[in-house]
């Protein structure tokens, strides 16, 4: 991770809210499937294994951190739905105690189920998770999840909210490109308008400070809105599709 360097980056900027994830999809041999021993071994203690590792990452970070996330759901290909579920909420567990501690504002997680959230709900009730962080883009508008999360009161922010780009021809699709085309914008600004208009916080990742600043302005200083018409032509673009096919949060149980 970069913990450490964001830490030293950022030490001069105490109201820059700062998020890290723990129970990892990696290893140190790179292997990014490979979680966390105590994510998938029924032997080892989750609850302590996440609150170590809350309490890993604060140090490393040396400040304040504004929210912890449950980077994923369970084990790759999991279909124990007893351990799946124990899991969770072991690991949920865990964020609390972290919270309780101090070692974080607010907690959450990333790429949950519909059916994750509600088995998480049923058990803590009192204690929702803050965010959900999921896949989310024009070719996959994970509609009903969505829905549920903001029902809920539970933030959605969109990772790989551009899909990637090339890998799901956003950029060169007729449809983002006519949009664009009509309001003087790039097929990237209508893409992330449509999610900020759906009360979703897009999260596109860039190395470019001009690209920084158009993103920055599409979510919080819209030049443009999209229509009804236009927010319905991005709905039907909708394919499902999911840009790592190996690694589906539908797949673990």
């Amino acid at each position: 991770g970069n913990e450490e360097e964001l830490g030293r980056a950022l030490r001069d900027a105490p109201d820059v809210f700062v998020t890290t994830k723990v129970a990892h999809p990696n290893n140190d041999r790179g292997e990014w499937w490979t979680l966390a021993p105590w994510v998938s071994d029924a032997s080892l203690d989750a609850t302590e294994g996440v609150l170590q590792a809350v309490r890993d990452a604060r140090a490393r970070l040396d400040r304040p951190v504004s929210l912890v996330l449950l980077h994923w759901p369970g084990p790759f290909g999991n279909r124990d739905a007893v351990l799946g579920e124990q899991k969770r909420w072991d690991m949920w567990r865990g964020l609390m105690a972290a919270r309780r501690e101090g070692l974080c504002d607010s907690i959450g997680v990333a790429s949950f189920t519909q059916t994750h959230l509600e088995q998480l709900i049923a058990r803590a009730p009192e204690v929702l998770p803050a965010v959900n962080q999921a896949e989310v883009h024009p070719r996959n508008a994970n509609v009903d999840l969505v829905e549920f999360c903001q029902q809920k009161g539970i933030v959605v922010c969109a990772w790989s909210p551009l899909g990637l780009g090339a890998k799901m021809n956003l950029f060169e699709d007729p449809t983002l490109l006519a949009i664009a085309q009509r309001h003087g914008v790039s097929p990237a600004a209508v893409a992330l308008r449509w999610l900020a208009q759906r009360n979703i916080i897009p999260l596109p990742r860039t190395v470019r400070p001009s690209r920084m600043r158009e993103n920055l302005d599409v979510v919080l200083t819209p030049k443009f809105r999209l229509s009804d018409d236009e927010m319905a032509d991005i709905y039907a673009m909708d394919e499902g599709r999911t840009v790592f096919p190996g690694a589906r949060p539908d797949d673990i149980a």
